[in-house]
């Protein structure tokens, strides 16, 4: 769950749960002045169950808070997008890395729970989960196969794909510079190397670095 970088920056308690639902009347509801809104995700979507289940869990209701649906992933994102440009208050469920949190800073909230990825995954991410407890998201691992033949006939470039790691931050602004210049995987390319040379420079050895570099 999220809210922008600049509620945080003006009241750092926004970026606890707690904090969000003393000030849940901040997050004006488009449709009922009486409630609060919190972004979930698009009917149909596997996280509308897992955004559901926290919600519940967390008691939102309570404060006051009613999940909406944004009907679509554009109608979500759109929702950040317009409440950044107004500098409005916003709160809701985004997933990462992607482009739209490489455009807008967003802070995760803190549920002050740490992760219980056993819960998470039999209860939270469940439709029939009876008793939700609050959770946060489980970070999930992106891992590069190969096959065996591979890996021992090309051992540097396995090296090369061990090595290789970005974190959400760094994919979210790759993510948002691919868009924001309709960029495809090859400019893409070349524009990281560019651009990110401290980040994959620690990906390969040395003498490849300066291979690399010289041939720009």
């Amino acid at each position: 769950f999220w809210v922008p970088a600049y509620m945080v920056k003006e009241d750092p308690s926004l970026a606890t749960i707690e904090g969000v639902k003393k000030n849940a009347k901040l997050f004006e509801h488009p449709e009922d002045p009486e409630m609060s809104a919190f972004y979930g995700c698009p009917a149909g979507w596997n996280c509308q169950i897992s955004a559901g289940n926290l919600f519940k869990a967390l008691k939102l209701e309570n404060s006051g808070f009613e999940m909406i649906d944004p009907g679509s992933g554009a109608g979500l994102s759109g929702a950040i997008a317009k409440a950044y440009e107004r500098k409005e208050p916003w709160f809701g469920y985004y997933w990462a890395p992607t482009s739209v949190l490489g455009k807008y800073e967003m802070v995760k909230v803190d549920f002050g729970t740490g992760v219980n990825e056993e819960h998470h995954l039999e209860c939270i991410t469940n439709e029939e989960c009876l008793d939700p407890k609050p959770g946060m998201y489980p970070p999930s691992v992106v891992q590069t196969v190969t096959t065996e033949k591979f890996a021992s006939e090309s051992p540097k470039a396995y090296e090369y794909l061990a090595n290789r790691s970005f974190t959400n931050k760094e994919m979210n602004g790759l993510l948002a510079w691919m868009e924001d210049n309709q960029a495809d995987g090859e400019v893409a390319m070349e524009y990281f190397i560019e651009e990110h040379e401290a980040i994959w420079t620690r990906w390969v050895a040395p003498e490849i670095a300066e291979k690399v570099k010289a041939a720009l």
